[in-house]
This record gives structure tokens, C-alpha cells and sequence, in this order.
């Protein structure tokens, strides 16, 4: 941090755009067109604020991570030598107003890189107070206009012209009647060329670097805007927060409707396997009772009979033994479906008050909230790729709702979806994906078949007719 640096003023945190939201912008540097060298004009120091252009191209798609998607526009700073950059702007006449400031500001991103940019569209962000020196303001400009074709930013360079010799081709005709013909032929013409020296060439970089930049506490350009890209940030995880407690109270609902479902499902389960197990005990306990009674009739029979008479008595004990299983099966089988029909006529009365539409075969298709994988992933602090602290998001949820009396209990109840036993981290990946059905496309039938194949033989005549014509 600079040794005159006083205060800073975070101009976004009263700020109720979401910062989440800004439009997607490409930022593209013109390869070819350039912007001369801009004027400079004497601003005392008294009179004078450093207004610097924070332009933010959004969130792009695509892999990696939230931060290294967020580009930021700068300028190489070459009086602080390689690497050294600061945000587009300078020093203008302080105003009374924020438009006024805004203004000039914009003027002067307009002479330094060729973009225009809408002062009344351009917010404050953060600002910069120093003894002995102008105080530093950044603005956050919408540059949302220019969002499909993208943001096309100039270099700074030098024009000069010259005159130079350059051989061109033409044509000329020579010979008369049948003998005349054109003929190719070369000359040297004199021609102006303009050319270009590049002297300030603009760079995009992503918010992670310049989070992650170590800055000179001298180098006040590059310092600043490192200094603004953490107040970027800070506003990003702010309105991260408060977009994702909507979002996880959608899948904490979500979540605790499906487990009533399964619930409701596995009481269901349990109570058609009671009734069977109850029905299947009942079966058995009568043929078991059967078995005992006639168990004990044959003990009392064994004692006044011989071996011979006991070995003829074992065929028809046994075959009585069986006719009581075989009726015990078969009252089994009648008590299991009649508890078949009960549950199907049970069903058909339920379907009967609420009627299914028929609907054509569909399948799932995957998908992702990318939405929901930027907002958790600006939590990603250890860069995973995959996960978030539960903890550490509940408290981050907490400071972003601190106008609430909710406590932490709440929000660590939000980031498990109301759930018990849940792991410490949380896979975003997998909570932001979720599957939507559509319509299997139906096979075409034969005579349809058919028919696409004469048109393709009428068509592929047609065309070798039109090539014969041709030739």
C-alpha cells in the first residue's frame, strides 16, 4: 500500500445494480486501427481528480475459473517499465457533479484508445484518497451496446506518409482485327503509404491476475488498479452471495420435497412388505400348528406300534405332511393376490383422480446451471474446480444478509439443502446439473422413406440434365 494512501471509498457497496449481471462483452484490441497520440492538457493539481474507466467485460463461457473469465481492459504503463499497467483515464477538473467527472473522463478514454464510451451509463466504484495528491475514482461504464459485435479498442500510434515507388500489372490491347489481343504488362508508379507506430498497445486482463499481481507501492497506476479489481471482487462475492441464498432455498425446497417423495415411497414399500410378511407368517404358523398337532397325534400312535408298522405308516404321513404344505402354498399364493388386486384397484382409483396425459416417448437430456456454477465458484477460494467449503459459504452468506437476523445455524442448514450427514464441501458442479426431458424423435415409416428417396433421385436427374445443358 502507497505510504500517502489516507482512505478508500467503496462506492460500489451502495451500489443495487448486481454486478453479477453486467452483459457480456467481448473485448477485442484492433490489430489495425490506431488513435494518435492524445493531447496533454495541464490540470492543476488543486482543481484536479484522477478519473480512471474500470471497463469489465462481463462473465465469459467457457472452462476454468469465474475469475480467470472476467476481463478487465488496461494499458501498458511505460514509464514503470514491462508488465506495469493502469486503467485508462487521468487527470480532469473535479466537479461538483459525477456526470461532469464522468465526461471528461470519457473524452479522454475516447482520445486514448478510440472507445466511446456513455457518461451517464458510468457509475462509481471505488475511490482513492492521498496527502499531498489528487484523490484516484474509478468508474464501472456499461458498455452493454456493444455486446454482440464486441468491444473494439485502439493502440496509440504515430501516423506518417510517404511517397513510394510500387510496380502494378494492367492491361493493354495489341494487334488489329482477328490479331488483337490483351496482354499483361508491368510499370512503376509512384503511391502513398501510410504507416503506423505502435506506441501504446491496449492488453485484456482476467480478474485473477490482477488479484493475484504482486504491485510496487510506488507504482501508483498499477497499484490502483489492482486496488479496483479487488473492489471488482469484493462486489462480485457481495451479489454472488445474495443470488445464491435465493438460489439455494429453490434446491433446499427441491431437495426436501424429493426426500418427503422417497420417504413417502419407501413407506409405502414398507407397508406392501409388511402385509405380505404378515400374510406369509399367518400361513406358516397355521401350517407349523397343522404340523405340531399331527406331530404329536403320531408320537402317541408310535408307542403301541411295531418298526414294521411305523415304516408302512411313514408313506401316508408324509403324503399328509404334503397335502398341508401344498395347502398352505396355495393359501399363501390366494392372500398375496388378493393383496395384488386390493393395491392395483387402489391405484387404478388413484389415477382415476388424477388422469395422466398421455405423452410421447421422451428422454433425458443433461444440463448445466452455469449461473449457479459462477456464483458458487466465486467461493472456490482453493481453486478446485469442483468444490466449496459448506462452512466457509454459510458464513460468506451470512455477511452478505447482514441487515437480517438470521444466524449462522441458518445458513449452514441452507448450504446443506436441510440435509444430515453431508460431506464438509459441497460439489457445485453436480448440484448446478440437472436433467430436462424431451420428445424421442419417431422413426419415419417406410412410404415416408420411400417418398424422401424418389425427391432425392428427381433431384440428383435434375441436376445432371442442368450440367448437361451446361456443357
Amino acid at each position: 500500500m502507497n505510504k500517502d494512501l489516507t482512505g478508500v471509498t467503496a462506492h460500489w457497496s451502495r451500489r443495487k445494480q448486481s454486478i453479477v449481471d453486467i452483459a457480456t462483452v467481448p473485448l477485442k484490441v484492433d490489430p489495425e486501427g490506431f488513435v494518435p497520440p492524445p493531447e496533454a492538457k495541464e490540470v492543476p493539481e488543486d482543481k484536479a481528480i484522477n478519473a480512471r474507466a474500470l471497463i469489465c467485460g462481463g462473465i465469459r463461457k467457457g472452462p476454468g475459473h469465474v475469475y480467470d473469465r472476467i476481463d478487465l481492459l488496461a494499458q501498458p504503463n511505460v514509464a514503470q517499465g514491462r508488465g506495469r499497467f493502469q486503467a485508462f483515464g487521468g487527470l480532469v477538473k473535479r466537479e461538483a457533479k459525477d456526470e461532469k467527472v464522468a465526461q471528461s473522463l470519457a473524452a479522454l478514454v475516447k482520445a486514448q484508445c478510440g472507445v466511446q464510451l456513455d457518461a451517464k451509463q458510468m457509475k462509481k466504484v471505488v475511490e482513492f484518497h492521498y496527502d499531498g495528491r489528487p484523490p484516484t475514482v474509478f468508474f464501472l461504464p456499461d458498455i452493454s451496446s456493444a455486446a454482440e459485435e464486441g468491444l473494439l479498442i485502439k493502440s496509440v500510434g504515430t501516423e506518417t506518409t510517404e511517397t513510394v515507388k510500387v510496380e502494378e500489372e494492367y492491361e493493354e490491347e495489341e494487334g488489329e482485327g482477328e490479331e488483337k489481343k490483351t496482354v499483361k504488362k508491368k510499370r512503376t508508379v509512384e503511391k502513398e503509404k501510410t504507416t503506423y507506430k505502435d506506441q501504446v498497445k491496449p492488453v485484456v486482463l482476467s480478474l485473477q491476475r490482477l488479484l493475484q499481481t504482486p504491485v510496487d507501492s510506488e507504482d501508483i497506476g498499477h497499484l490502483e488498479l489492482c486496488g479496483a479489481a479487488d473492489a471488482l471482487e469484493e462486489w462480485q462475492r457481495r451479489d454472488s452471495a445474495r443470488a445464491l441464498i435465493g438460489k439455494l432455498e429453490e434446491k433446499r425446497t427441491a431437495a426436501l420435497e424429493a426426500k418427503a417423495e422417497e420417504d413417502k415411497r419407501k413407506e409405502i414399500e414398507s407397508e406392501r412388505k409388511r402385509k405380505r410378511d404378515e400374510a406369509s407368517e399367518g400361513c406358516k404358523k397355521r401350517r407349523t400348528d397343522k404340523e405340531d398337532e399331527l406331530k404329536k397325534t403320531w408320537e402317541a400312535e408310535d408307542e403301541g406300534m411295531t418298526d414294521d408298522e411305523k415304516l408302512a405308516a411313514k408313506d401316508a404321513r408324509q403324503a399328509l405332511i404334503k397335502e398341508i404344505r401344498d395347502a398352505s402354498n396355495k393359501e399363501l399364493e390366494e392372500a398375496l393376490s388378493a393383496i395384488a388386486e386390493e393395491e392395483k384397484a387402489a391405484a387404478e382409483a388413484e389415477s382415476k383422480e388424477a388422469p395422466v396425459e398421455e405423452k410421447p416417448k421422451m428422454r433425458k437430456v443433461e444440463q448445466c446451471d452455469e449461473k449457479l456454477v459462477n456464483l458458487l465458484q466465486t467461493f472456490d477460494h482453493h481453486r478446485s474446480g469442483e468444490t466449496v467449503d459448506r462452512n466457509y459459504l454459510a458464513a460468506c452468506l451470512l455477511a452478505a444478509d447482514a441487515g437480517s437476523q438470521a444466524s449462522l445455524k441458518k445458513y449452514r442448514d441452507l448450504v446443506t439443502l436441510g440435509q444430515t450427514n453431508t460431506s464438509p464441501y459441497l460439489r457445485y458442479k453436480a448440484m448446478a446439473t440437472y436433467y430436462t426431458e424431451e420428445p424421442i424423435p419417431e422413426e419415419k415409416k417406410e412410404e415416408e422413406k420411400k417418398e424422401e428417396e424418389k425427391e432425392e433421385e428427381k433431384k440428383e436427374d435434375g441436376d445432371v440434365k442442368m450440367a448437361e445443358e451446361i456443357q
